[in-house]
């Protein structure tokens, strides 16, 4: 039986937001040609011009932040554009995402930047002045945030805040002070401070603001939860900064407290994995729900994972099958490959291998490999629907070629044995090695010293690099490798 897609994903992505940079060092202009891509992720609701024209705009900006050592001088956006000329732009290329129905356009350009060039201490200087904008910005944002508060509440006072400009001792009475009104049964009191919170405790600004995107950074620190989560994903990935888990389980919390379902499904995830974070299953099941509930479908497939396998809830697969179900309604592949597996083995649901194969067969037009890899098992069964052997290598090759090492080997077997009558050992050594370059498994190392050992079929016997195969099979215990060599008369 092929792979099933029980392992839980993640979706990371960055959803770009034009903000200008603030107005710093002069320096004499200069002009210098950049080819770069800009990106724009839209709401479903976006019609494609419209997100294409944010792609080019990103792209603009793009250019003029890496034009060299550049410092862009002008305070407004459409300033920030008129210092870029744009010298050629290739079709924009938008493909809709199908686990979240957004729009996600890309364009490419080659544009002429008049830029500044800066000494390193100017550099330096300038990200300096802009760190101090920044969070003297902070702190008058976060006093009129607190002012709202009081006109807004009732029955709580803030007058035990203090002003954010912030030794180490006030940014603590300060947290002790928002942990207490926190608690407080005023709404008002709550949604404004769930904005407030990061202004008392966000880790600080990376050292490589300039050269880092820096357009992300910002809104972040004013509390948009976009721009909070994207923070997260950077810090996940490592993407311009190090990588650093804490510093993604903040942000991500940080959005996620706001009610934004793409980052408390990833901050489920940071739970589970226990990804700067202690590791908590419940928890992780616990913000799953949250994003869940709000219709985000990679939230509802990990919740029926831990359904499933009975990690931080109570084992139940029939609730499992429902979530896979709702999820899979919504075109989410692996959910639909994870549905069709409950189908196949009768868990949680009844047992009805026609029914796996539509599931598998939705799935695999997605593109899902693991999918693909059963839905040519069961066409090799004929269980479910008729047998059909050019389907098995049709589905299979479609899995292999995407990288999906299980895939690779399992075609690189019908190879070898000459499923339906093909007989290629040439295909088989080619799919073999391939799956072997990417995990070193064992048994495509002991199948390759075997075709070399044999030949035929289109391999050439090559004993010496048969026995050297054996030797990686074998040192990872491969008995069948072991016996190999000892047939060959040569030690481990």
């Amino acid at each position: 039986m092929g792979a099933t897609a029980l392992n839980l994903r993640l979706v990371l992505g960055i959803i770009p937001l034009l903000l200008p940079l603030s107005s710093l060092h002069a320096a004499e202009d200069s002009a210098q040609s950049v080819q770069v891509k800009g990106a724009a992720i839209c709401l479903n609701s976006e019609i494609k011009e419209d997100c294409t024209a944010r792609a080019l705009t990103n792209a603009k900006q793009r250019a003029a932040l890496r034009g060299g050592d550049t410092v862009v001088s002008n305070s407004s956006l459409d300033q920030i554009e008129a210092r870029v000329t744009v010298l050629d732009a290739l079709t924009p290329n938008c493909v809709r995402n199908l686990d979240t129905g957004n729009l996600e356009c890309e364009v490419e350009i080659l544009a002429s930047v008049t830029s500044n060039k800066l000494s390193l201490a100017e550099r330096e200087q300038n990200r300096k002045e802009l760190l101090v904008k920044l969070l003297q910005k902070t702190n008058d944002d976060i006093e009129a945030q607190l002012q709202k508060i009081k006109e807004n509440s009732k029955t709580d006072s803030v007058s035990g805040i203090q002003n954010l400009t912030a030794t180490p001792e006030q940014i603590a009475a300060n947290r002790k002070e928002l942990e207490r009104l926190n608690g407080s049964d005023n709404q008002s009191v709550r949604n404004s401070l769930d904005k407030l919170w990061v202004k008392a405790e966000a880790p600080p600004l990376p050292a490589g603001i300039m050269e880092n995107d820096a357009v992300f950074w910002k809104p972040a620190y004013e509390g948009n939860a976009t721009s909070q989560a994207n923070l997260g994903s950077i810090y996940t990935n490592g993407k311009g900064v190090a990588k650093d888990y804490a510093k993604a389980f903040y942000w991500y919390q940080m959005a996620a407290n706001q009610g934004y379902s793409f980052a408390q499904s990833n901050l489920g995830m940071r739970y589970l994995l226990g990804q700067g974070v202690t590791k908590d299953a419940n928890q992780a099941a616990l913000w799953f729900r949250k994003a869940a509930d709000q219709e985000f479908s990679e939230a509802i497939f990990n919740l029926a994972v831990l359904y499933e396998e009975g990690n931080g809830v109570e084992k139940n697969p029939t609730q499992a099958a429902n979530l896979y179900q709702k999820a899979a309604d919504m075109g989410h592949s692996d959910s639909q490959t994870n549905l069709g597996k409950l189908y196949l083995n009768g868990t949680g649901v009844d047992k009805d291998p026609i029914k796996a194969v539509s599931w598998f067969r939705k799935a695999a037009e997605q593109g899902n490999s693991n999918a693909q890899i059963n839905l040519a098992v069961l066409y090799s069964m004929g269980l479910g629907v008729e047998k059909n052997i050019p389907l098995v290598f049709l589905w299979l090759t479609k899995a292999a070629d995407q990288g999906n090492d299980q895939a690779q080997h399992n075609l690189a077997n019908a190879y070898f044995n000459g499923l339906g009558g093909i007989k290629d050992y040439l295909l088989a050594m080619n799919w073999y090695k391939k799956a072997e370059a990417q995990n070193h498994n064992p048994l495509a190392q002991y199948q390759i010293g075997r075709l070399y050992r044999v030949g035929g079929f289109g391999v050439n016997p090559d004993p010496a690099q048969a026995i050297e195969w054996f030797r990686k099979a074998a040192s990872q215990g491969n008995n069948n490798a072991i016996k190999a060599l000892q047939e060959l008369g040569v030690q481990n």
